[in-house]
């Protein structure tokens, strides 16, 4: 895996499109953590698909998952937005 970036390593917190499993997101956020200096925390946001189960994401360090819909939703997933909104969080 490429270093991460050193904006990654000195911000407090980083949101990433999920990579393809969750054990890359483990790899990622520990070689971040292991750039940045101190132990101070870190906060990991994870883009997650709508329906896919984000319970592997935290166990591989996102400390945040949020449902992805994309930039602009279309018309066709507003149903779909508002019951996920209506469910609440995991």
């Amino acid at each position: 895996m490429a270093a991460p970036m050193p904006r990654q390593a000195r911000a407090i917190s980083s949101q990433c499109s999920p990579p393809a499993r969750p054990s890359s997101a483990g790899q990622m956020t520990g070689e971040i953590r292991e750039s940045r200096p101190g132990a101070d925390p870190f906060d990991v946001i994870m883009d997650v698909p709508p329906g896919e189960d984000s319970g592997p994401w935290p166990r591989a360090g996102a400390t945040w998952t949020v449902t992805d819909f994309g930039v602009q939703p279309t018309q066709a997933q507003v149903r779909e937005v508002r019951e996920v909104i209506d469910k609440g969080p995991d």
